[in-house]
C-alpha cells in the first residue's frame, strides 16, 4: 500500500519536470531572448507566490496588492532591456549584484533565526524588491557574461542533478533530518547526495567550462551547498506561513517558487563564478 501511494507522486513529479524541462530547454535553444521571456513569466509567478507566503504569516492574506509583483519584474525588465541592447550602465550591475549577495546572506541568517536578520518582519514589497528583484536581475546579466547559451544549460543541469541526487538518496537512505524545524523531508544523507550530484555535474562539464578538476570539485561543492541553502530559505518562509508548498500549480512539485527556489538563490553566485573565472 505504501509503494502504491508513492508511485503517483513520483510519476507526477517526473512528468512535470519533463514538461518544464522541454519548455525551458526549448526556449533556450530557440533564442536567449525567448528563454529570458519565459523566465520573466516564471519570475512573475514566483513573486505572486512569495507575496502570498509572506502575507500568510503576517495575517494579512487579503491585503497585499498585485502591484507588489511588478516591483521585482520591473527590475528584471530593466536588465532584460540592457541585455537586449548588449550594453549595461557602468556600476549598475555591480550595485545590484551587491544587493543580491546581501539579500541572500541576510536570508540565510534569517533562516538560521538570527534575530538581527529577521527579513520576514519587513514589509512584503521591500523584501520582494530587495531579495527577489535583485536576484532576478542577475539572469539577464548572467547571459551577458556567458560565452554561449549552452553554459546556462550546464548550470541548470547542475541544479537539477543536485535536486535529483538529493531526492532519491534521501528517499532511499535518509533517516537523520538535516533541519527538522524547517523541513521534515530533507535529510543529512539527501544533502550529501545533493552535493555529490553537483560535484559530478561540474566534473563532467569541467573541460567545456575551461576549469580544472580541482576547481570543478570545489565549485560543485559550493554550488551544492548554496542550492540546499536556497531550498531551506524557502522552507523558512513556508514554515512561517504554515503551508507545505508555495502553490499548487505544478503537480508533484507544488508551486513555481518550490521548483525554482534554488535557481533564484544561486543566480548572483553564478554571476560571481563568471566574473572570477572569465
Amino acid at each position: 500500500m505504501d509503494k502504491i501511494g508513492k508511485q503517483p507522486e513520483l510519476y507526477l513529479r517526473l512528468k512535470t519536470a519533463f514538461v518544464l524541462g522541454v519548455f525551458i530547454i526549448g526556449s533556450l535553444f530557440l533564442h536567449p531572448i525567448a528563454f529570458l521571456m519565459v523566465f520573466g513569466l516564471l519570475f512573475f509567478m514566483i513573486t505572486y507566490e512569495f507575496n502570498i507566503l509572506r502575507a500568510g504569516f503576517r495575517g494579512v492574506q487579503g491585503k497585499y496588492r498585485y502591484w507588489v509583483n511588478f516591483l521585482s519584474i520591473l527590475v528584471y525588465s530593466v536588465f532584460f532591456y540592457f541585455y537586449s541592447i548588449s550594453s549595461f550602465p557602468h556600476n549598475l550591475p555591480g550595485l545590484l549584484l551587491l544587493l543580491a549577495l546581501m539579500g541572500s546572506a541576510l536570508s540565510v541568517l534569517d533562516m538560521l533565526k538570527c534575530s538581527f536578520a529577521s527579513l520576514f518582519r519587513l514589509p512584503v514589497w521591500l523584501v520582494n524588491l530587495f531579495y527577489l528583484g535583485s536576484h532576478f536581475a542577475m539572469l539577464p546579466f548572467l547571459f551577458y557574461l556567458l560565452p554561449s547559451p549552452m553554459w546556462m544549460l550546464i548550470f541548470l543541469i547542475i541544479i537539477w542533478s543536485t535536486d535529483t541526487f538529493a531526492y532519491f538518496t534521501g528517499k532511499k537512505w535518509g533517516k537523520k533530518k538535516l533541519y527538522p524545524s524547517l523541513s521534515a523531508g530533507k535529510t543529512v544523507v539527501g544533502f550529501i547526495g545533493g552535493l555529490c550530484g553537483a560535484i559530478l555535474a561540474m566534473t563532467v562539464f569541467h573541460q567545456y567550462l575551461g576549469i580544472d578538476l580541482k576547481t570543478a570539485f570545489v565549485t560543485g561543492l559550493i554550488f551544492g551547498i548554496l542550492i540546499t541553502a536556497g531550498d531551506l530559505v524557502e522552507s523558512r518562509y513556508k514554515r512561517l506561513a504554515g503551508v507545505k508548498d508555495s502553490g499548487i500549480s505544478l503537480p508533484g512539485h507544488g508551486g513555481y517558487y518550490d521548483r525554482f527556489d534554488a535557481l533564484v538563490f544561486l543566480l548572483p553566485y553564478l554571476v560571481l563564478f563568471m566574473l572570477y573565472f572569465y
